[in-house]
């Protein structure tokens, strides 16, 4: 797969969720935040009905295509790539997972651990 089917800008403007001075317009700080994150990458919650469409059809056609609205794409670009993205703490927030329990499985099955949550 090449790197070219992925965004060229991946890693601009990415971090904003840990950006201070951004923060700092919600409330939150730096340290908050972080907590807010850790807490998320534990939680294994369902993925609504688009989200599980877009994975099931990602994993039926390796089109990243499937995977341009969605946080995944950061997971999908570590696993296959090896890149760590700017957004990758965001993707695993958003599914449920740290990056070493994701080092540990294949993209096939973070894919069904999230396809499959009930």
């Amino acid at each position: 797969m090449s790197k070219n089917t992925y965004s060229i800008n991946e890693n601009d403007n990415t971090l904003f969720h840990l950006n201070p001075s951004v923060l700092s317009y919600f409330g939150v700080t730096l340290s908050e935040m972080k907590d807010i994150e850790s807490v998320m990458q534990n939680t294994k919650s369902k993925m609504n009905s688009t989200v599980v469409g877009a994975l099931l059809k990602y994993k039926e056609t390796k089109n990243v295509d499937f995977l341009k609205n969605i946080t995944f794409r950061y997971i999908m670009i570590y696993k296959t790539t090896g890149e760590v993205c700017g957004r990758l703490s965001v993707g695993l927030s958003d599914f449920g997972f740290i990056q070493k329990e994701i080092d540990k499985m294949t993209l096939d099955e973070i894919l069904d651990n999230v396809i499959n949550r009930q």
